[in-house]
């Protein structure tokens, strides 16, 4: 019986300490450190980037967003450049954005582009427009995801930082 008491009288104080355990390990709200924005990138592997102004939907979605986003053009492509300044579920993959606007997409294999690096990549269909879409998210530190999940993970487990979600769409051949 007495052994029974110990148990649960540890039980106790390890259920009471806990909570302030995870308190002390995460950020309280509006307390995590600030993030310069580095302004807009000019280029685009090589090509001067143009921007283009963002449509309603966008603008009601970056009012909202943890960063910010932006469009542009290099005379053939149009990017979407999302500057993401915290882990967020707001950050979703592009494929969400497409079938939302009414397009078919389907998924196509990794596309590795002309400085070797991979991008998620999908065929998106609506009416006669056919276009190729590629995305990744990269942080500064070098580390890339093609994956929007897999980058929300790896980011819950940093203290500090920013990542730039890239999108790239193309005319399909």
């Amino acid at each position: 019986m007495r052994r029974s008491i110990i148990i649960y009288i540890v039980a106790c104080v390890i259920a009471a300490v806990v909570p302030y355990l995870s308190a002390h390990n995460e950020t309280a709200a509006g307390t995590a450190p600030a993030v310069t924005f580095p302004g807009w990138p000019t280029k685009f592997h090589g090509k001067t980037l143009t921007p283009l102004a963002l449509n309603e939907i966008e603008k009601s979605f970056a009012s909202d967003f943890p960063g910010q986003i932006a469009r542009f053009t290099d005379g053939e492509r149009e990017l979407i450049i999302r500057w993401v300044t915290e882990p967020t579920r707001k950050l979703h993959p592009s494929s969400d954005c497409f079938q939302g606007l009414g397009y078919t997409v389907k998924p196509l294999a990794a596309h590795r582009d002309e400085h070797g690096t991979l991008w998620a990549s999908f065929a998106a269909t609506k009416g006669n427009e056919r276009l190729l879409v590629y995305e990744q998210i990269h942080a500064d530190s070098g580390e890339t995801w093609t994956d929007v999940s897999a980058w929300y993970w790896s980011a819950l487990h940093r203290e500090t930082g920013s990542w730039w979600a890239i999108t790239v769409a193309e005319k399909a051949p």
